[in-house]
């Protein structure tokens, strides 16, 4: 590679870096919640994921109850390893809902009832993964599609739109990259990226955060030690344990809820595929 080609990979790849982080730095500090500790007590904190309207819950337990709820949750993700069928899962997920009830712990103004949707989903799946198919997505490992998921993990939720542009986005980007066509890449940057789709990208994110009836989110799940992700995809039926220890997932289309411990967050809930990035 010359002189010339090599500081244009680094213009494109530095600029474009620059942007997306730029706009995902609000986002960040919009779903940044922090959970508490004190001598005595532990403060749980619980997040509705894919859709608004439902305010954020918190509840301070005691060492006792903490303790309780981190050993039902990791019984809960071997119980669901044990499935052999979707129906034994989504008892074991209306049970769990339940169980956050009884601790207070599903967000304010929501029933039982409006959880089990949220978290076990509906026939808007089975429309929109056939949808999803026909999109360029052979440059990524989809471990599941249609799928229960659990997870423990620190995570980032965004709104799907801006998932979706971000997905599509580095599809081009790495194509591109891989042709080594950097000054193509730099001009429909500033001249595509930049004017259209950026505002479009800000707007749809200043919209889903505001607009009550948001109805996926996209979740980014980061690489840690002893992290889990147990999927079950249900047609047909597989179970799939992540490997959180070496590579970072993307809950594509998530729906379902988000429990922030000072030890770990919990994503609990049903996604249109998983991704290994």
């Amino acid at each position: 590679m010359n002189k010339k080609n090599h500081t244009e990979k680094c213009l494109a790849i530095g600029i474009i870096l620059l942007f997306v982080g730029v706009t995902i730095a609000p986002i960040i500090n919009f779903n940044t919640v922090k959970a508490s500790m004190d001598d005595d007590l532990v403060e749980v904190t619980t997040q509705a994921c894919g859709i608004k309207g439902y305010g954020d819950t918190a509840v301070k337990l005691t060492r006792e109850q903490y303790q309780d709820l981190e050993q039902y949750l990791d019984d809960f993700d071997t119980r669901v390893k044990q499935t052999t069928t979707k129906e034994e899962v989504i008892v074991l997920y209306k049970e769990a809902i339940i169980e956050l009830n009884d601790y207070g712990l599903l967000p304010k103004g929501m029933s039982i009832s409006l959880a089990e949707r949220l978290v076990i989903g509906n026939n808007l799946y089975d429309k929109l993964s056939g949808f999803f198919k026909r999109l360029p997505m052979s440059d990524y490992n989809i471990e599941n599609m249609k799928c229960f998921v659990y997870a423990e993990a620190n995570g980032l939720v965004i709104p799907l739109c801006v998932g979706i542009l971000l997905l599509m986005s580095s599809v081009i980007v790495n194509k591109l990259l891989d042709q080594g066509r950097y000054s193509l890449l730099l001009f429909l940057f500033v001249s595509f990226y930049l004017p259209i789709l950026y505002p479009i990208f800000v707007v749809g994110a200043l919209f889903s955060t505001l607009n009550p009836i948001n109805i996926l989110s996209d979740v980014w799940l980061s690489q840690g030690e002893n992290y889990k992700l147990t999927a079950v995809r249900y047609n047909p039926y597989k179970i799939t344990e992540g490997d959180l220890n070496n590579h970072e997932y993307d809950l594509f289309g998530y729906t379902g809820l988000k429990l922030i411990t000072p030890d770990i967050i919990y994503f609990f809930g049903r996604t249109l595929f998983v991704v290994q990035d």
